[in-house]
């Protein structure tokens, strides 16, 4: 349909029908648009798992994640609905604390980190438990999160309610994928409080309850600091991942560069790298430890942390009874933790059977085993052991077999002539060797102790400490470095023999010991000759009996090297010299000891080829010269080399030095020209340093007193800038590039080099749904499009 319209005399015809289908083609486009951009924004976050209510901001953190019951709707009547969270950015809160951080809210929402951190908590202040979740129940969830840069100060005044954990106070939910680091919680007690309580320390979690879970998270550089200030009186317990288990899960975590401080304390109730103590049902495994230092804590309880005791470990700190898994757990790390140290934290016990008389071992970690279990109680009396492979200990520190009286070895041990090499022992502890104690018939033979390095206060020897009536050494052969703070309690193979019983000697047979024994003792003895039984046995008390002490088929080795002597035998009390080999059967009072000799050496004097005299000195004893030579139209000025004050443990020879006598000058030669001979100056070494940079610059020569330029610098260092040299490594800038300067010693120009500062990144944010906004665009112009052609065709119409 077309309708005419007249205007000033002008006729238009325009055509309705054309117009109404343009109009009804863009109504309908424009209803599809904005359905589709009401589709895609929908009604905003609701907390479902398809939408989740989402955290961009420090303000919202604090908006969802906080207050009691915090993650769920609903009632008891129609059920609860969990609701869903995800953070979208890193979090910086700037050195403050989160709004629920200190009020321990119920968290029963899901909460995915989404892979971001949560970075920069600090707080000081007296509230009693402190969380960024509070108690995560019963199937709510945190995962996917990070945490760094915490530090806590709390003040204990009293309420046992004191109680720390990074992610959570209490899981009975699941927290998995969750990695803390950079976290220090320091106690500070209040001084007006005579008896001050802390309860429970995690660097996840303070308790796992009801089946909670915690899975595949680590913590790296935690640090927990307890000032004593004489009024903090006690600590539950402090865990790396979490303090307790009631009864759950803790697997697949790690603990690294984890550090303690709590030196002067009454007592600790429970410690443990992984987990300080579990109850009833718990599995822990698949978890390691990196670095550990808990080395500044002391008073353990007897029922917390004690190594020795057997019912902990480094995983866990305190075991209540109740079941428990704990397979796969690895130590990787140095580990540090009360004094104990070295092969003790990793003792194998898997191999022992308490109805079984014959055992066999092969690794460090079962000797370690063995050690730990003698140390128990367990005597082996009527056992033997045997050694199947060589062992080396590594220089890692050793606890004794047998660490006194109480806990002795009283079996068989056959090292079946495989040999332990690198042993090691320090400190300042009584009757230490590769056994403490050994007595009443047991046995150690066929064994090679090599190269080992022991120390202590007295009772030191390189197989046993303390040997006591009945023990048997057969076929052992020692050799390394002992030493001592008492001269007499010292030997190669035993330290000290206590016999109290005449018919019952301690038996050496077939042994030797070639090393060094030493003591501290102001004596300053140093040298087998200076120890009693060859070396081989300390001290031989007897409090009643005649103190025998049974040698047989000794093979007496030749003892190291002495500078200045010959080592001439074995001496007795009353007989002449023993040379090896040698059967003895040494009493207390006829101790054999080494007989060396002083070395006598020739100095011979010659002049050119002709030897003028020889004469003989002995070692360490004044060197006297012959009547000096002549020689005509020669001044003798001495010997060469110079000959020293007393006799050193070598034969010596010198030759005489001699100076022509001048003629008198003639005539010629006073009218001739003087010759002036300028003395050679003097040139320095100066040495280039990276410093932390990489490549390469020679070292340049500088005459003393001259200015010369510092060559240029071609090292370089990735991030950095090069800013001069220093002459230390962490000095100031001394010298700028190719700067001139004197040199007048060898000196030694580190390169000093300054940072780049990193470009800061924008932080991410949200995505807008820019696609509708684009559609509506397009919209609005197509209106204004088909407006202008309208128009158009009006007027030319």
């Amino acid at each position: 349909m077309e309708i005419e319209l007249k205007s000033k005399g002008v006729t238009s015809r325009f055509s309705i029908t054309k117009y109404l289908r343009i109009i009804s083609a863009t109504t309908v486009l424009l209803i599809c648009c904005l359905a589709f951009i009401g589709g895609v924004s929908g009604a905003g976050p609701d907390g479902s798992e398809e939408n989740p209510y989402l955290i961009c901001t420090v303000e919202d953190f604090n908006k969802y994640i906080t207050g009691t019951n915090v993650g769920r709707a609903g009632s008891k009547d129609t059920g609860y609905t969990y609701y869903h969270y995800k953070l979208m950015n890193d979090l910086d809160f700037g050195y403050t604390c989160p709004a629920n951080f200190k009020k321990n809210p119920a968290f029963y929402g899901i909460f995915d980190g989404n892979g971001k951190t949560i970075s920069n908590i600090s707080d000081l202040d007296e509230s009693g438990i402190f969380s960024l979740f509070g108690e995560v129940k019963g199937g709510a969830e945190i995962s996917n999160l990070s945490v760094s840069n915490v530090s806590v100060t709390v003040t204990v005044n009293g309420d046992h309610n004191r109680r720390y954990g990074t992610i959570a106070h209490k899981v009975m939910g699941l927290v998995s994928n969750c990695n803390v680091t950079d976290v220090t919680v320091t106690f500070e007690p209040d001084e007006s409080v005579t008896n001050n309580e802390i309860a429970v320390v995690g660097g996840i979690f303070c308790n796992i309850h009801d089946g909670g879970r915690v899975l595949n998270c680590s913590v790296n550089n935690f640090t927990v600091i307890v000032n004593h200030g004489e009024r903090v009186s006690s600590i539950e317990g402090i865990g790396g991942i979490g303090s307790q288990i009631i009864s759950g899960i803790v697997t697949g975590c790690s603990v690294d560069n984890f550090v303690v401080h709590a030196s002067n304390i009454d007592s600790i109730k429970f410690l443990g790298v992984i987990v300080g103590r579990v109850g009833g049902t718990c599995v822990v495994n698949d978890c390691s430890i990196g670095s550990v230092d808990a080395s500044k804590v002391n008073n353990i309880e007897g029922y917390g942390w004690y190594f020795d005791t057997g019912s902990y470990n480094l995983i866990y700190g305190m075991f209540n009874g109740g079941t428990i898994t704990a397979d796969g757990n690895i130590v990787d790390g140095p580990v540090n933790i009360a004094g104990v140290t070295g092969w003790a934290l990793r003792a194998n016990i898997d191999w022992y059977d308490e109805d079984r008389d014959r055992f066999e071992i092969s690794t460090a970690e079962e000797l370690a085993g063995l050690a730990k279990l003698v140390n128990l109680g367990k005597t082996f009396s009527g056992k033997t052991v045997v050694l199947t492979e060589d062992i080396d200990l590594e220089y890692e520190e050793w606890t004794p077999i047998g660490k006194s009286s109480e806990t002795m070895f009283l079996g068989t041990f056959d090292g079946g002539y495989h040999a332990i090499s690198n042993l090691m022992i320090t400190g300042d502890n009584e009757g230490v060797g590769l056994f403490g104690y050994a007595a009443n018939g047991g046995t150690i033979k066929n064994l090679i102790v090599k190269d080992a390095k022991v120390s202590g206060s007295q009772n030191v020897g390189s197989i046993v400490g303390n040997a006591n009536p009945g023990t048997s050494f057969v076929n052992c052969t020692c050799s390394g470095e002992l030493t001592t703070s008492n001269v007499q309690r010292i030997g190669g193979i035993i330290g000290v023999w206590n016999n109290t019983i005449s018919e019952s000697p301690v038996t050496l047979q077939n042994s030797t010991f070639s090393g060094s024994l030493s003591s501290t003792h102001t004596r300053g003895l140093s040298s087998l000759a200076d120890f009693p039984n060859a070396g081989l046995v300390g001290e031989c008390t007897a409090d009643s009996g005649d103190g025998k002490l049974k040698f047989v088929n000794i093979q007496l080795n030749i003892p190291a090297s002495k500078t200045g002597y010959t080592f001439k035998g074995w001496k007795g009390e009353e007989t002449d010299p023993v040379f090896s080999p040698v059967t003895l059967n040494i009493t207390r009072n006829s101790p054999l000891t080494e007989v060396w000799e002083k070395n006598w050496h020739t100095v011979t004097f010659m002049d050119g080829n002709t030897e003028l005299t020889a004469l003989e000195f002995e070692y360490e004893s004044s060197i006297t010269t012959p009547a000096n030579p002549t020689k005509d139209g020669y001044i003798f000025k001495g010997w060469n080399p110079k000959l020293p004050e007393t006799m050193p443990d070598e034969d010596i020879t010198v030759s005489a030095v001699w100076e022509m006598i001048p003629e008198e000058p003639t005539d010629e030669d006073e009218t001739n020209h003087v010759i002036i001979i300028t003395p050679p100056k003097t040139a320095w070494q100066v040495v280039f340093y990276p410093n932390g940079g990489e490549g390469s610059m020679n070292a340049e020569v500088f005459v003393e007193g001259e200015e010369e330029a510092l060559p240029k610098n071609s090292f370089y260092r990735d991030g950095y800038v090069f800013k001069g040299w220093s002459l230390t490594p962490e000095g100031e800038v001394f010298y700028i590039d190719e700067e001139t300067v004197v040199i007048d010693k060898t000196t030694y120009l580190y390169a000093v080099w300054e940072k780049i500062p990193d470009t800061p990144q924008t932080p991410e944010k949200p995505n807008i749904p820019t696609i509708p906004i684009i559609i509506a665009g397009i919209i609005v112009g197509l209106l204004v499009m088909i407006f202008v052609i309208t128009r158009k065709r009006q007027k030319e119409e």
